[in-house]
């Protein structure tokens, strides 16, 4: 099958292949799958491969190449996050998977630091095609296909091809990762096992509800890690050495106090708002505002279900609007894991031993 054939597969489902879709093509089902072609996925290989990326990415990149999958950021020397990753490894190639919008510029700035690093950067081509699926139905037919699912959330394994993603959720969600020609058999696989075919606007409302966010366009050098929550979810390494933008990191680590945490939400609004539209709050007195959309989506009747960045004592306030001191209240949830700073919790995410 050409990737010409998988896109005419997806048309004639009435999904739109590549297409950064913000309004989910129906009610989001228990198990769904989607194709993944609206993130960017760069490749980076080479025998220097991973003490490169380990100067230029926050979390831990020798976990990777042990099996972890994690989130991770390219950050400025100020410490905000030019890009935001979700990170693996597969037979010694690091893989970097992000909104596509971001691709070419963050290609450059990476390809920057290679110096004489006997180190490869390229994007994936077309021939790597990337699925998202979730649910029961999902990890029925991922398991007939590939023998076996990863061991845990945040790992992944390879059999018959395919590699396999276990991400963190609330319900079973997997990504997979496999060549064009078996792109129609996977598909019809987790058609046939119950799974239902989906828009990307699906899989980025999973991550919302999830907490999990990413930097996008408009927000690239807008967020510190911390504010993305990725000193709690495993994205930040405190104990590994040097890298760009780490001693702003480790400074708010050991001494200051994450203002700003990630929050899943919803709004009434007729559309999504964009990725850095302002959130207010009368309860807050910072001259940066009270917040700012890191995601959103338009889930139907006139809702959205958003992710972003909130300051903390707006947050306890408990009053926040969108877009303006007037604009529509929004409704902040916890994400589903503990909003514990790391100091407090003992041995932060991302230091434990693989």
């Amino acid at each position: 099958m050409t990737m010409t054939d998988w896109r005419d597969h997806l048309g004639r489902q009435g999904l739109t292949p590549g297409a950064d879709a913000a309004v989910l093509s129906g009610p989001l089902p228990a198990s769904g799958c989607c194709d993944l072609d609206t993130l960017a996925l760069l490749v980076v290989a080479g025998p220097e491969a991973e003490s490169f990326l380990q100067g230029q990415l926050t979390c831990d990149v020798n976990r990777l190449a042990a099996g972890d999958v994690l989130p991770a950021a390219h950050l400025t020397p100020k410490g905000r996050a030019i890009a935001s990753f979700l990170a693996w490894c597969v037979d010694d190639a690091f893989y970097l998977q992000f909104p596509r919008a971001l691709a070419d510029p963050v290609t450059r700035r990476l390809r920057m630091f290679l110096m004489r690093s006997k180190v490869t950067i390229e994007l994936a081509g077309d021939d790597l095609v990337r699925v998202g699926a979730w649910g029961a139905a999902a990890e029925t037919a991922v398991t007939e296909l590939v023998g076996a699912l990863p061991d845990a959330p945040g790992r992944q394994l390879t059999g018959n091809g395919i590699t396999v993603l276990r991400l963190p959720g609330t319900e079973p969600r997997l990504e997979l990762l496999l060549p064009e020609a078996l792109a129609n058999r996977v598909w019809e696989a987790l058609e046939t096992a119950g799974a239902s075919a989906c828009n990307e606007a699906a899989w980025r409302l999973l991550e919302i509800r999830n907490g999990i966010g990413w930097v996008r366009a408009e927000t690239t050098e807008t967020f510190l890690p911390q504010m993305l929550n990725y000193d709690l979810t495993g994205g930040i390494s405190f104990s590994k050495g040097c890298y760009v933008g780490q001693e702003v990191v480790a400074r708010l680590h050991h001494l200051g106090e994450v203002k700003r945490r990630a929050y899943p939400g919803t709004v009434p609004a007729p559309d999504a708002p964009l990725p850095g539209t302002a959130l207010f709050s009368p309860g807050s007195s910072s001259r940066q505002g009270a917040g700012t959309i890191v995601d959103a989506i338009d889930t139907g009747a006139g809702t959205c279900a958003f992710l972003a960045v909130i300051e903390r004592q707006a947050q306890a306030a408990g009053e926040l609007h969108l877009g303006a001191a007037d604009g529509p209240e929004v409704v902040l949830h916890q994400p589903p894991y503990p909003l514990v700073e790391a100091e407090q919790a003992g041995t932060p995410p991302g230091n434990e031993p693989a």
